[in-house]
């Protein structure tokens, strides 16, 4: 993309009210997980990862498909992510004090759109989806209305950056 298209995309993002860093840190979070859902697909082998190798035969795959050296943070952070989404997970049940954590620290209250019960029917929501590895810990559980949590799913909303990109 050149100077011309970035200014473009500036004004664009002035006129809705958009910051341009959020916006960036945002379509970087985005790409990154789509690399690791690609790479994903790319192991098919059931057992790829209990392989003895296995984070030399991802490094060179990586490489491969992305034309580009991986400093070893980013190349096993990726290898982390890309095993917990190519492995079965299944949800666990919330336990009594996790529960009540939530409860008690949690504003009862959509995180995503701030509505209350009685209007609502609030839902606990897994903030890292379950069906991808996430907890059923208090520091990954949230309120949502019934609407945002079906409307979610078990899709990731917008995180932070976390590759170096070294």
């Amino acid at each position: 993309m050149n100077s011309h298209h970035l200014k473009r995309a500036e004004v664009i993002l002035g006129c809705l009210g958009i910051d341009v860093e959020s916006f960036a840190r945002f379509l970087e979070w985005s790409l990154t997980e789509q690399l690791v859902g690609v790479m994903a697909e790319e192991i098919r082998e059931k057992e790829f990862f209990s392989q003895k190798d296995a984070l030399k035969q991802f490094r060179d795959r990586l490489r491969t498909k992305t034309c580009r050296e991986w400093c070893p943070s980013d190349l096993n952070l990726l290898f982390d992510a890309v095993k917990a989404t190519r492995q079965p997970h299944f949800r666990k049940k919330i336990e009594y004090g996790d529960l009540l954590k939530i409860l008690w620290n949690l504003p009862h209250c959509c995180a995503e759109c701030g509505a209350r019960p009685p209007l609502v029917k609030l839902h606990i929501d897994h903030i890292y989806p379950a069906s991808l590895g996430g907890s059923s810990k208090a520091y990954n559980l949230q309120f949502l209305c019934e609407k945002h949590n079906l409307q979610k799913s078990n899709k990731l909303k917008k995180g932070t950056p976390w590759l170096s990109l070294k």
